[in-house]
């Protein structure tokens, strides 16, 4: 049976008791597949966010490509319900997520190709395009590489996915599929300390590289003179990319 579905779950020490309580839990998920239809590769240590997703990136073998934090938590059917629409070949496969405090409901959250991010809906959810939660075919997620950054390395991320203009055809799971745990303390100061971030790396979608089978990435050069930040990326410098500009692609 090949791989369908790559998982990674990025940790650091000191959280060893989320992370198996996530991990006993997909191990019942997985047992329902034949050994090898899915993996989920662990990172931990104190390396940045970055560094272990492009390890992922790297290593992993599925099809498709997706992440879980190691504090959140998915629902009983979320390998099943993504395993069935893997064959049909989407580019992205969305579905909805609950962001929760304290074990009630804070905010319903739907991910939509094409969203426009923190878009209310009539019926009280908010919009959000695609990110490395949401499973993407593998031959697309790892044509764009996670940059070098102290923050927002996540959001970068998933913007460059969108503006390589792949993510046409996307299969929605129409229900709650994603536990995200926000905690007060912490995943504020995270969301302000990222929207800061993002905001101070708006001119990178003006710099563009071409590879040559079709992908957009950033110019590193060219964004981080523009952001005043060092946007190296690991391992993933090409003498083959052309440049095509100054290209604005908001």
């Amino acid at each position: 049976m090949r791989n369908e579905l790559s998982i990674c779950i990025c940790t650091v020490p000191g959280r060893e008791d989320q992370l198996n309580a996530l991990l006993a839990y997909l191990d019942v998920q997985t047992s329902m597949f034949p050994p090898g239809t899915v993996e989920i590769r662990v990172y931990t240590g104190d390396d940045p966010q970055y560094t272990k997703q492009n390890r992922f990136q790297r290593e992993a073998t599925g099809r498709y490509l997706c992440s879980i934090d190691d504090d959140d938590m998915v629902a009983l059917t979320y390998i099943r319900d993504i395993l069935e629409l893997t064959p049909q070949n989407p580019d992205v496969i969305t579905f909805d997520l609950a962001q929760t405090q304290d074990g009630l409901l804070r905010r319903h959250w739907s991910f939509r190709l094409g969203a426009k991010d923190r878009t209310v809906m009539p019926d009280g959810s908010w919009l959000m395009a695609p990110n490395q939660l949401t499973p993407v075919r593998a031959d697309i997620a790892k044509d764009v590489p996670w940059f070098a950054l102290p923050r927002a390395s996540d959001q970068c991320h998933s913007q460059m996915v969108l503006l390589t203009g792949m993510l046409r055809y996307e299969l929605r799971i129409s229900r709650v599929m994603y536990n995200y745990r926000w905690d007060p303390a912490v995943t504020a100061q995270q969301t302000q300390d990222k929207h800061q971030r993002l905001q101070a790396l708006k001119p990178l979608v003006k710099y563009v590289w071409r590879t040559p089978g079709g992908t957009y990435l950033t110019s590193e050069a060219k964004a981080g003179e523009a952001c005043g930040q060092d946007l190296t990326v690991e391992g993933y410098i090409s003498p083959e990319w052309a440049f095509l500009g100054e290209t604005d692609l908001r």
